[in-house]
């Protein structure tokens, strides 16, 4: 092999290397704008299922003799009151997920520039999956809460019309 040859490797090496730094630097851009979102949607989704949840509580309990199966209704309450706790929660844990994943990415970018970790890369991305599972779980457990919730509602509605 000749020096021409070995300059156009190694050069191709150094261009293949900041391609790849510049690939993880973007996913850490990425995942910034995620943990911001995060953050973001937490507020807007307190407010409005805390406003649906008033609206029903101000609708509803101030005169609940004379209706019956009033346990639909506060069964529904408490899937709701369920799903908004773990909706929120799951705003938490996915914010933490965004920002080990961030940590995770930074140190494969320290890595290709041949410096070394900053903590325990192994155990960041053990604390990555464990927050996206929770995550995830915490999402299921929202969306199934939220729709027992609303067919509690609408037996409660159907046997009240």
């Amino acid at each position: 092999m000749g020096q021409a040859e070995v300059a156009i490797t190694e050069d191709d090496a150094m261009r293949d290397k900041e391609r790849r730094i510049e690939m993880l630097e973007k996913h850490i851009e990425k995942a910034e704008k995620g943990a911001e979102y995060s953050i973001v949607r937490f507020d807007l989704l307190v407010i409005s299922l805390s406003t649906g949840a008033l609206l029903l509580s101000i609708n509803y309990a101030k005169d609940l003799t004379g209706y019956s199966h009033v346990g639909y209704l506060k069964f529904s309450w408490l899937m709701l009151g369920i799903c908004i706790i773990g909706n929120l929660t799951s705003q938490v844990t996915g914010y933490y997920t965004n920002l080990k994943d961030i940590s995770v990415t930074k140190n494969m970018v320290r890595q290709k520039r041949g410096k070394a970790f900053k903590g325990n890369q192994e155990r960041l991305k053990r604390m990555c999956k464990l927050y996206s599972k929770t995550t995830l779980i915490l999402n299921l457990v929202s969306l199934m809460t939220f729709a027992i919730g609303l067919i509690a509602l609408g037996i409660y509605f159907k046997t009240n019309t």
